[in-house]
């Protein structure tokens, strides 16, 4: 194997080792405050999702149709028609917490949620020095020289204040949305015209799973998948009209129509 091939081949796994190790200094910096609300809307919101999780855990999640109830069961609210649905976001975002609440000692928790929070901070972190990488590759850089300007978004992601607190000390939609978004993105990047039919098939499955997934979290995405959508039709990826492009688009939205 010559050495461009093999750089190739190391730099998406060197990325993987960098966004770890940076990742586990920030963690050991913020580690005196893990496991600690903080008194302001961020541990509100961090309360609440736990707060939602454990109720879904210990009411049923299909008795509450996984909708968001602040008031817990209780003489003051004895059905959930005397409770008061929060309906302004969609409860993608918590449904995990329940999930992992199931294996987590104690169920669903605060520490649970920042523990959830922050590996959704090492994904992204990832996902963008991915991004990065293929870009630079794109626009004729070496493997050596991609892979270390692909460092950038890595720190920034990791270490400028608002998702290096957020991304511990406050989670709901906003932050849970950021993860789809660039995956998102970072599929889309991947799809190129030299892809196999079943290059292509498996890309499309992994888009309508995120688009799913984000449409379910946060009303931003919305807008994300609009956006998508007419890039492929700017790019005429939709097929000539009608038959095609209807098949097309309806097979787009799909995932988007579920959700909702």
């Amino acid at each position: 194997m010559t050495g461009a091939p093999r750089s190739r081949l190391i730099a998406p796994f060197a990325l993987c080792a960098i966004t770890g190790m940076l990742f586990a200094a920030s963690v050991y910096q913020r580690a005196p405050w893990f496991g600690a609300t903080a008194n302001d809307m961020t541990g509100a919101l961090t309360c609440g999702v736990a707060l939602v999780a454990k109720q879904w855990q210990q009411e049923g999640a299909w008795k509450q149709r996984f909708t968001v109830y602040w008031e817990p069961d209780s003489i003051e609210y004895p059905t959930l028609d005397t409770r008061k649905p929060y309906i302004s976001y969609p409860t993608g975002s918590i449904i995990p917490i329940y999930l992992l609440g199931k294996l987590w000692p104690g169920g669903p928790s605060p520490t649970l949620v920042m523990a959830y929070n922050l590996a959704n901070h090492f994904l992204i972190a990832l996902t963008l020095a991915l991004l990065a990488w293929i870009a630079l590759r794109r626009m004729g850089l070496d493997p050596v020289p991609a892979c270390t300007l692909s460092i950038s978004p890595i720190l920034l992601y990791l270490y400028l204040p608002s998702p290096f607190y957020e991304h511990q000390m406050g989670y709901f939609a906003d932050q849970a949305v950021i993860l789809p978004y660039a995956l998102l993105v970072l599929l889309e990047v991947i799809r190129h015209p030299g892809l196999s039919p079943r290059q292509e098939r498996l890309l499309a499955a992994a888009q309508a799973v995120v688009i799913f997934w984000g449409i379910f979290t946060d009303w931003l995405f919305p807008f994300v998948v609009l956006t998508l959508y007419l890039i492929r039709l700017f790019r005429g990826q939709l097929g000539p009209f009608p038959k095609a492009f209807l098949k097309r688009s309806i097979v787009f939205w799909m995932p988007a129509a579920l959700a909702l």
